[in-house]
């Protein structure tokens, strides 16, 4: 009976000792969190503080490439390491004994690709296969696709059309399997250049033959872009076989070159691509052969703050396009790692 009566006191004990254990660590996690999370709203304060200052955030470097700046919180000067290599922290080594964040910048979307030429199918180039991708309009990219008649804008200020090949690629769905109506797969190109004040506007409709097209649509040949601004096109058969996607690309600086039109890409001119489908809902994309950035409509800041062992990631898109500079609280999105 003694000893029944001590097990079963010990196990009672023990019990009460582990739930008391659960509860310590549990209440410590999120103390740990709470610091961490501040850790990494100060992260994103650093990144908002970079952005006011240089909307491009090339600051103190190579921030937008994947580039990762450490600060150490814990220190009583803030050390900063700025690197490919830094790796995330890890549980049990001493960096649960400091408070830091890891902070990154750049103009890519929340999975990782660039905003504009995602690459879906990995062939190292942008082709009609990405843009008829399931995947290439998924999340952030679905803004990529183009409802008739209205328009896309892109913000090409820091892109030098001039040196480069930049080529824009437009995808038109369901188009009637028809001469007349594959011709009808047009848009409205236009570039704004904004120089002393003076907004100067190239417009061109594009199509994928002016010679074939002109007559079909009722179109003078010369209304429409000319023919060896267009890479390349062709024809790719949807699940019904009477529509079709057409599928065309168009090199921007041959663009301004039939326009007679040049300028000091140095003097960071504003310059803005508007895209309107005509008739048909369009998929576009846009990439630089020449291996420039396109910066995409949001630079987005992501701040993983470090304490105790505990993650707290906070991130925070802000629209370029429009330049405002929100409240933190109204776009954060917190995820606890």
């Amino acid at each position: 009976m003694a000893m029944m009566l001590i097990a079963g006191v010990g196990a009672v004990a023990f019990g009460i000792g582990r739930l008391l254990f659960i509860e310590t660590k549990t209440a410590t996690l999120y103390e740990n969190g709470i610091v961490a999370y501040y850790a990494a709203e100060s992260g994103i304060e650093e990144g908002f503080l970079r952005y006011k200052f240089d909307r491009n955030v090339m600051v103190p470097g190579d921030l937008l490439n994947g580039d990762v700046m450490r600060t150490d919180l814990s220190a009583k000067t803030v050390a900063q390491d700025h690197s490919t290599t830094i790796a995330p922290a890890v549980s049990g080594t001493n960096n649960d004994i400091k408070t830091f964040y890891d902070l990154n910048m750049g103009y890519s979307g929340t999975n990782g690709n660039a905003w504009y030429g995602n690459d879906v199918d990995k062939s190292d180039s942008l082709t009609s296969a990405d843009l008829l991708h399931n995947d290439y309009l998924a999340g952030d990219y679905a803004s990529l696709r183009i409802g008739v008649d209205r328009s896309a804008k892109i913000d090409l200020t820091d892109i030098n059309l001039i040196n480069n090949n930049n080529q824009l690629l437009l995808l038109f769905e369901n188009v009637p399997n028809l001469p007349t109506e594959k011709c009808r797969a047009m848009a409205e190109v236009k570039i704004a250049v904004e120089e002393a004040g003076v907004t100067r506007e190239f417009k061109e409709l594009t199509n994928y033959s002016p010679t074939i097209c002109a007559g079909l649509i009722g179109l003078d040949q010369n209304k429409l872009l000319g023919a060896n601004l267009l890479s390349s096109y062709v024809y790719t058969t949807n699940a019904d076989p009477t529509t079709n996607s057409v599928y065309y690309e168009i090199n921007l600086q041959e663009m301004l070159t039939r326009a007679g039109y040049t300028y000091n890409q140095g003097s960071n001119v504003p310059v803005t691509l508007t895209i309107r489908p005509l008739y048909y809902n369009a998929r576009f994309g846009l990439y630089s052969v020449g291996g420039e950035t396109i910066p995409g409509p949001f630079t987005t800041i992501t701040s993983r703050g470090y304490y105790g062992g505990v993650t707290r990631t906070l991130t925070a898109n802000v629209d370029r396009q429009s330049g405002t500079l929100y409240d933190l609280f109204d776009y954060v999105i917190f995820k606890n790692d």
